[in-house]
């Protein structure tokens, strides 16, 4: 089995060259914009309303609203070092990735998809603090299932079990002091939150999918081909098939993946530089034209490269 990039001594191929250079200037580009955004709220920005709720809010909603901003700060740390790798990915020359960019371009969008929910400038104070219980709660319900599937009698499994628990509750009594209701299943984890009086609780575990969908969708059918590489999939693997026969696999990188992989990341990090923008009072617009100069450089890039790979094939006919 053999999983070759390039010849030896080839030069990278153009698309690759391309998305390379357009992943690293989104990376930068998108941490100046949200440092900027950051530092600077402007007078009457959604944050800046938000704010002077806050300092009159209970000492719950308060610490959850706060929280809200916590946890895209940390989401955001995942989406550079995600978005960082993709990069590097395409730069060779030795290797080049088979699917990798698949996985790394999934979790950029689910990322941004999460980091856009938490600072959606449109959300106000009281969505902004549910929306907090709700992925806290969830993040600490999936740490709890993690540890208890440590094998019983693990040297580290009564411990962390005692103190994730106790984190999780802890979490559950601050979002109830806040007039959120959580709703448990049979075995007493958290399934869901609403603000009491409310008639639909939002659930703790959303459909990824629905949520990308909902957030991109001019690029339908993305996140499913990203699916079929983490769950390991044949029919999206043989696309990398070179030669298959009963002795033998032959693979050769997906370019033309290489490019739907670049612009998904390239969207999300749009998604994610416009949400922050407009919850500070920055105008979004000049960052938003660059971003969508970059996403046009490589769909010209892709249609070359397509065009290439046709006339590579009539040649062989």
């Amino acid at each position: 089995m053999t999983a070759t990039a390039i010849e030896p001594g080839t030069p990278l191929p153009a698309i690759v060259i391309c998305c390379a250079e357009v992943l690293g200037e989104e990376f930068d580009a998108l941490l100046a914009s949200v440092e900027s955004a950051g530092q600077q709220p402007q007078p009457g920005s959604p944050y800046l309303i938000e704010r002077k709720i806050w300092v009159a809010a209970s000492d719950s909603q308060a610490a959850l609203w706060s929280e809200a901003h916590l946890m895209a700060r940390g989401i955001l740390l995942n989406l550079f070092d995600h978005l960082a790798m993709l990069r590097k990915a395409f730069s060779g020359p030795e290797q080049l990735p088979l699917y990798a960019h698949m996985t790394l371009a999934r979790v950029v969008m689910e990322a941004a998809v999460q980091i856009c929910e938490l600072v959606d400038p449109a959300a106000g104070f009281e969505q902004r603090v549910l929306r907090a219980a709700q992925l806290g709660l969830r993040s600490r319900t999936l740490e709890m299932s993690a540890v208890w599937g440590l094998p019983a009698g693990h040297q580290v499994r009564e411990g962390a079990l005692e103190k994730t628990v106790r984190r999780r509750e802890e979490f559950a009594s601050l979002v109830e002091k806040a007039g959120i209701e959580v709703r448990r299943g049979k075995d007493e984890r958290p399934k869901g939150v609403r603000y009491l009086g409310s008639d639909r609780f939002l659930d703790l575990d959303p459909s990824m999918t629905e949520l990308v969908g909902q957030r991109f969708p001019a690029l339908p059918s993305g996140y499913q081909l990203t699916s079929g590489v983490v769950h390991s999939m044949e029919w999206m693997l043989r696309d990398a098939y070179a030669d298959d026969d009963a002795d033998a696999v032959r693979a050769e990188p997906d370019l033309l993946g290489m490019g739907m992989a670049t612009l998904m990341a390239l969207n999300a990090c749009a998604a994610v530089a416009e949400s922050y923008a407009e919850l500070y009072g920055h105008d979004p617009e000049s960052a938003a034209e660059a971003s969508a100069r970059r996403r046009r450089r490589v769909d010209e890039a892709s249609a070359q490269e397509y065009a290439r790979m046709q006339g590579l094939g009539a040649t062989r006919r």
